[in-house]
């Protein structure tokens, strides 16, 4: 029997039973909506060159936020923000290329928000667009 799983499960509930899941959810639905407003000052001085997939700013979305940046490929966003900024995104079709053909991307970037994410997560984050926005458009 899978013992050592049901001890892990057990821990981990008990870990989360610690925690406030709706301070977690207000946490992270407001370093969501703070990055959808950087995003939208971004595109207001960068020609409109971010595109975001999913709910607009306001609308209720999960703390992940898929994006495409004209002219950049995803990969060479990732390693930048990586290399110059410390901030780890996924980026290519994730296992959704059907999709991505549907929208007419080649790729997306993806941010994914955890509950131990800070503001200067964010801003990282968006100094970091700002910056991909620079070298690579």
């Amino acid at each position: 029997p899978p013992i050592t799983q049901a001890v892990g499960l057990g821990a981990a509930l008990e870990w989360l039973g610690n925690h406030d899941p709706q301070g977690i959810r207000n946490h992270l639905n407001s370093l969501t909506e703070q990055i959808m407003a950087g995003m939208a000052q971004l595109n207001s001085r960068h020609d409109s060159r971010i595109r975001i997939l999913g709910p607009s700013r306001g609308e209720r979305r999960l703390p992940l936020i898929s994006f495409s940046i004209g002219g950049a490929h995803p990969h060479d966003i990732c390693q930048i923000m990586n290399d110059r900024h410390g901030v780890a995104l996924r980026g290519g079709h994730h296992c959704a290329e059907p999709l991505h053909a549907i929208f007419d991307l080649d790729g997306t970037t993806r941010a994914s928000l955890g509950m131990f994410n800070r503001q200067e997560d964010v801003d990282a984050l968006l100094n970091g667009i700002e910056d991909c926005l620079n070298i690579l458009t």
